[in-house]
């Protein structure tokens, strides 16, 4: 199921939560101040289930000037947005306001929705429809629909909703391959249970039992419990809403704003780098270690901005900067970041996070303005990511410097890098892509649903077969076999020797096939090592086909062995078998058929099919003398 973000944006009382309360049923409204005052406060949670393919988490952020940081810390995680202008007032203050930390986020895409045109007549609607569009050219929302909706009437309900499907399955998902990481908008504690914290997955999945950090601080914890929408689960995943139960921390220390991660794989800092730029519609300009409020993610923390080339930064210009903070921060090179004024609080611009743990740095020095510049374009590392992701197989390290002109060592330098940053993964001296391998694996689960669906008692299917459908014959066993190692190792599969199944699926027999496989193994039991033919067991049998196909499940789940045609044998008499072998070998330098024969006392035909099992397994070797045990 594909998972989006989904979040409002716009001016207070432009009829934000009544918008979401039509979408979803439910009113995001739930302090008793935001149900007396008539106003969102806190940013509201919900979901959108569109159809079985899609699920959108639902943020409803705050509109009043007041609670920006609020707003902010609900639209950095988001995919849509939907940009509420009440049609009885049109663009107001909050609405450039919002609409500035949307573009500052990067936001790329959205449905422009014109509430309350209950209330005003066509003419009306058609003027702010015009002021509309020339406020959003040059945006992204330059070509946004606009959808004309009512709360009251209903009118443009089924319109949104159809577009906001149809603009999500074109929405490029959060990768679920990255490294898990999620901001922490709210912590509670639930008797019984402990600490909870909610929050969206930025990237990668979740699982209970995971050991994960809180940063900064780097706060050890465990993943006890995982709730999405109330619904209790074993994952969470990028781009879902969760709620999760952690072990080993008390609420008391942790507060919203930390990110939680993996261990040792997140960075914090009290200085980060920066390239920002100041929004035009502000008229006062920002100078050099001008006192900020610096907003990432869901945490707000107070700072310095110290511009590395310029004394000030002018409406609509851009520049480097570092901005040390009064308390550590924890981001990752390319999160988004918001700049508002310290006092009068007011959103002045925003931009990207460069060096998530820079050092102090001189002004005007050029090097280091320099090195920003390569930081910011991060051109080798994304370069060599697409590579491998739209070759979309196993790459080599020549295939890729046929493609980047530059030194080895520079490339694998680049190729160490998104390999910690789980953009790619190296299968010794080979790479591919995570989206190659999440393609891979859904299309072998999908392969593996309709093989158990079509053999239910077989317990997996055979890994040539597996080889031949879903990769290239070509590939080598060695990457293959890694390849379903790392599948198996993310919970996609199951291998069992030479077999692979789904990683929850178990054979299941009925009662007929119980007593069948109770009667086949009594058969080769009571035999011995003198077992009869399998033709013989099938004659007696009235169903045939039931006794071929336990036949072969026993097979598959290593109970019976087929040495040969004629021989069959019960996993315990084989074993003991080869033990006789095993133990005549450690007395003596060989074994000949003679030897086994006076051990065992059975026909020709079942010596030759032993002997040859224990030169296949690589227990014995054959030589002219006779066999020999292997070192």
């Amino acid at each position: 199921m594909k998972h989006i973000v989904l979040g409002t944006s716009g001016h207070i009382d432009h009829g934000k939560t009544s918008l979401i309360k039509c979408l979803t049923g439910f009113d995001t409204d739930t302090l008793e101040e935001e149900k007396r005052r008539g106003i969102t406060i806190n940013n509201g949670y919900t979901n959108l289930k569109i159809d079985d393919e899609l699920n959108i988490g639902v943020i409803d952020v705050p509109g009043h000037e007041k609670f920006i940081k609020n707003m902010v810390a609900g639209v950095s995680s988001i995919d849509l947005v939907l940009f509420v202008i009440g049609a009885d007032d049109g663009i107001m203050p909050q609405t450039k306001e919002h609409f500035s930390i949307l573009k500052t986020l990067g936001v790329k895409n959205g449905i422009i929705v014109l509430t309350k045109v209950d209330l005003v007549d066509d003419e009306w609607i058609n003027f702010i429809i015009d002021e509309i569009k020339e406020f959003t050219k040059g945006s992204f929302l330059e070509n946004a629909k606009i959808v004309k909706f009512s709360s009251k009437t209903g009118e443009g309900l089924d319109t949104l909703k159809s577009e906001i499907k149809n603009i999500s399955k074109n929405i490029e998902e959060k990768d679920r391959e990255a490294l898990f990481r999620m901001g922490i908008d709210r912590v509670f504690t639930i008797k019984g249970f402990g600490t909870v914290v909610t929050g969206t997955v930025l990237g990668g999945r979740v699982s209970i039992g995971d050991n994960l950090e809180l940063y900064p601080g780097k706060m050890k914890c465990k993943v006890r419990g995982i709730q999405i929408h109330g619904v209790d689960k074993t994952i969470g995943e990028a781009g879902e809403r969760c709620a999760i139960n952690l072990t080993g921390i008390e609420k008391e220390d942790v507060k919203r704003g930390l990110i939680l991660g993996e261990e040792n794989r997140e960075v914090s800092s009290y200085i980060i780098d920066a390239k920002i730029y100041l929004s035009d519609y502000i008229e006062k300009n920002i100078v050099n270690r001008q006192r900020i409020r610096l907003n990432h993610g869901t945490k707000e923390v107070i700072g310095r901005i110290i511009l590395l080339d310029r004394d000030e930064l002018k409406k609509g210009e851009e520049a480097y900067c570092q901005i040390r903070l009064e308390e550590e921060i924890s981001s990752r090179s390319g999160d988004k970041i918001v700049i508002r004024n310290y006092s009068p609080i007011e959103t002045l611009g925003g931009g990207s996070v460069l060096d998530a743990k820079a050092n102090k740095c001189k002004r005007f020095k050029e090097e280091y303005i320099e090195n920003l510049k390569i930081k910011e374009s991060g051109s080798l590392n994304k370069k060599i990511e697409n590579l491998i992701k739209d070759l979309n197989t196993i790459v080599s390290l020549n295939d890729i410097k046929n493609e980047i002109n530059k030194e080895e060592e520079v490339i694998l330098d680049s190729l160490k890098e998104l390999e910690e940053e789980k953009r790619i993964i190296a299968l010794d001296n080979m790479y591919i892509h995570n989206r190659f391998l999440l393609d891979k694996s859904e299309e072998l689960v999908q392969l593996l649903n309709k093989f158990h669906l079509e053999n239910s008692l077989k317990i997996g299917m055979k890994k040539e077969e597996i080889k031949s459908k879903i990769f290239n014959k070509k590939i080598k066993k060695v990457y293959f076999e890694e390849l379903l190692k790392l599948m198996e190792k993310r919970n996609y599969i199951k291998i069992q020797n030479n077999y692979v199944s789904k990683y929850d699926f178990v054979v299941k027999l009925n009662l007929a096939q119980k007593n069948m496989k109770n009667e086949l193994l009594n058969y080769f039991l009571e035999d011995g090592f003198k077992t009869r033919k399998l033709k013989e067991i099938l004659d007696k049998q009235r169903d045939r086909k039931l006794c071929l196909n336990i036949f072969e499940y026993l097979k598959e789940e290593g109970e019976l062995i087929e040495l040969s045609e004629e021989v069959i044998y019960t996993k315990v008499y084989l074993d003991k078998a080869l033990e006789e072998v095993k133990k005549f070998l450690e007395k003596n330098t060989y074994i000949n058929l003679s030897d086994l024969k006076e051990i065992l006392n059975i026909p020709r035909k079942y010596l030759i099919a032993i002997l040859e099992y224990s030169d296949k397994i690589l227990l014995t070797e054959r030589t002219e003398e006779g066999r020999k045990l292997l070192e």
